[in-house]
C-alpha cells in the first residue's frame, strides 16, 4: 500500500508538470507569431491594382421601418433592433459565430482559444460591442472589442503572419497584417514594446 502511494504521487506530479510547460507555451508561442510579424519586411498590398475602381459602398442607411431579432445567449430573449442599428447586431448574431469557428480552428494545437461575449447586445439602451475572449492555456483572459475587420486581420495573422487582408469597409481596401501589428498585440494582451 505504501508504494503504490509513493508511485500516484510521482506520476500525478510528473503529469501536472508536463500540464505546466504545454500551458505556459500558448502566451509565448502568439508573442514569438507577433515579435516574427514585427521583423518581417512590409508587403505590398495594393489591391486597387489588382482590380482597378472597385470599391465596396458602405451599406446604406436601412429604412426605419426594417427589423433585426437578436436572440440573446444568456436566456433566450427576444430583441428587436431597428433601422439602422441592425447592421452590428446581425454581424454578431448571423456572421460573428462562424469567424469564431475559423480562428479556433486556425489554433488547434496552439494551446490558447477564442470566444465571443455578445451579452451586450442583450439589453436594448446598453453600449453595444462584441467581445473577442482570447484564452491561454495558462489561465490568463483578455477581452476587447472586435469589429468585423478585427476577425478578418486575426484571421490573416494566424493564417500564417504577414500577408495581405482586405477589409469590406467603407470601400475595400487592402493592408499588410504587419502594419496593423499594435492592434494584433491589443488584441492578444501583450506589450507591442516588449516584442
Amino acid at each position: 500500500m505504501k508504494y503504490t502511494l509513493i508511485i500516484l504521487v510521482l506520476l500525478g506530479t510528473i503529469g501536472c508538470g508536463n500540464t505546466t510547460n504545454a500551458k505556459d507555451s500558448s502566451e509565448n508561442e502568439i508573442r514569438q507569431m507577433l515579435a516574427d510579424l514585427k521583423n518581417a519586411p512590409f508587403k505590398d498590398c495594393k489591391y486597387s491594382s489588382l482590380y482597378p475602381g472597385l470599391r465596396i459602398a458602405s451599406s446604406p442607411p436601412r429604412n426605419p421601418d426594417d427589423t433585426f431579432d437578436f436572440v440573446c445567449p444568456i436566456d433566450g430573449e427576444k430583441i428587436t433592433y431597428y433601422g439602422n442599428e441592425i447592421e452590428e447586431a446581425a454581424w454578431a448574431s448571423n456572421y460573428l459565430p462562424y469567424q469564431m469557428e475559423n480562428i479556433n480552428e486556425l489554433v488547434t494545437g496552439k494551446n490558447i482559444t477564442f470566444a465571443a461575449d455578445l451579452t451586450s447586445f442583450c439589453k436594448k439602451n446598453n453600449p453595444r460591442a462584441s467581445i473577442l475572449i482570447v484564452n491561454y492555456k495558462n489561465g490568463r483572459v483578455v477581452k476587447t472589442p472586435i469589429t468585423h475587420s478585427d476577425m478578418l486581420l486575426l484571421s490573416s495573422f494566424l493564417s500564417g503572419g504577414n500577408q495581405c487582408y482586405c477589409a469590406p469597409r467603407p470601400a475595400m481596401y487592402c493592408e499588410a497584417t504587419k502594419s496593423k501589428l499594435a492592434r494584433l498585440a491589443e488584441i492578444f494582451g501583450q506589450d507591442i514594446n516588449s516584442l
